[in-house]
């Protein structure tokens, strides 16, 4: 469903006059670059969206666009020889990157804080990024009235994300306490509803914030993190798959639905019991 949202995207919204159903070799190369120069996308993930217009030709007993097509093939390879082929995974976040991180930020300014809130969310809740920042009226944003209190941290309810599947109506992601621990996910999350409490906000008012009427972007929130890796001399760059990456590297297992205990591992091998 995500990789054929690009493909119809461009066939309605464009200036182009694209027929999606079937698509003719000049529009499907016009997709192809797309999705090479304008996305960035590897190569690898072009193929991915590449067989879902396939799999749509079959589907309605037509011949593919890609097979026998000389113009396409050779343009894949130009597009193979530009972008290259290898598959380079994301940067994982570790521990000590969360520190760095906390070390360069003002926590009493909003805006710093719902960067720091939003880095521990995506790192101790497997999430992307992406999945709960701004990045387009799409994707909805994250607000306070989803936040729930449990005896052990926060709940975070999401009713829509990648990773919400088998038809289920919603997700609910723990935001764990770590007592005592520099990057206690709890503790953050409460510093910052505890600002937003001063500052008078309601239900409705999103979460993480880039003021207190801007919803903090996925863009801005990305680029500000790896300016700031930047400056203390870390040259690894964060993409929006480093978070949920870099916890499940440092987790020693997957999350069981229905466990009451879950451990993390976080700096120097050290286990934390979450009961």
């Amino acid at each position: 469903m995500t990789a054929s949202r690009p493909y119809f995207w461009m066939a309605k919204f464009s200036n182009l006059s694209i027929q999606p159903v079937p698509v003719s070799t000049d529009d499907f190369s016009l997709y192809i670059a797309y999705l090479a120069h304008y996305k960035k996308f590897r190569f690898c993930t072009i193929q991915n969206y590449l067989a879902v217009v396939k799999h749509l030709h079959k589907a309605n007993g037509l011949k593919d666009p890609i097979t026998d097509n000389w113009h396409i093939k050779h343009l894949l390879l130009g597009v193979k020889r530009d972008i290259g082929d290898a598959q380079v995974g994301a940067t994982a976040v570790t521990p000590n990157m969360l520190l760095m991180i906390k070390k360069e930020l003002n926590l009493c300014r909003l805006y710093d804080l719902s960067v720091y809130v939003a880095c521990l969310i995506g790192f101790f809740g497997l999430l992307r990024p992406g999945n709960f920042l701004f990045k387009d009226k799409h994707n909805p944003i994250l607000r306070i009235e989803q936040i729930g209190s449990i005896d052990d941290g926060f709940i975070i309810t999401f009713h829509k994300t990648k990773t919400i599947q088998f038809r289920e109506k919603q997700l609910n992601v723990v935001i764990p306490q770590i007592t005592g621990h520099p990057l206690c996910p709890a503790s953050a999350l409460y510093r910052l509803l505890s600002l937003h409490q001063i500052l008078g906000s309601n239900g409705q008012t999103p979460l993480l914030c880039e003021s207190v009427i801007k919803s903090l972007s996925y863009v801005n929130f990305i680029s500000f993190v790896n300016d700031i890796l930047a400056n203390v001399g870390c040259g690894d760059k964060l993409t929006g798959h480093s978070f949920r990456r870099g916890s499940h590297l440092c987790l020693p297992g997957r999350f069981v639905r229905g466990m009451h205990t879950r451990y993390w591992y976080v700096e120097k091998q050290c286990l934390f019991e979450i009961h």
